[in-house]
């Protein structure tokens, strides 16, 4: 998939932003004051867009395919970069 620096950036941010699950974080605060995490997150995601699948193993005599389990866009890298999340009780 191609994606540019500013589409990887967005997607970035935007997760950082759902993770910190706290409204007062919006994309130009992220922006501001998560720069290291923002970069981390950035380099990963494109290494990640670079692997050609998420396949860890393939049999074909049953047709048999085993996915990577890492559907999160923030590794844990990038979540130890930033403040905890905002907890909401309702």
């Amino acid at each position: 998939m191609n994606l540019t620096d500013n589409q990887i950036e967005n997607i970035v941010v935007e997760s950082i932003i759902k993770h910190l699950n706290n409204p007062k974080f919006d994309y130009s605060y992220v922006v501001a004051n998560f720069t290291y995490a923002m970069e981390l997150g950035m380099e990963e995601l494109k290494e990640r867009l670079k692997q050609p699948s998420n396949v860890v193993s393939m049999t074909e005599g049953g047709r048999s395919i085993t996915f990577k389990n890492n559907l999160g866009i923030l590794s844990e890298n990038v979540k130890a970069l930033l403040p905890k999340p905002y907890i909401r009780m309702w």
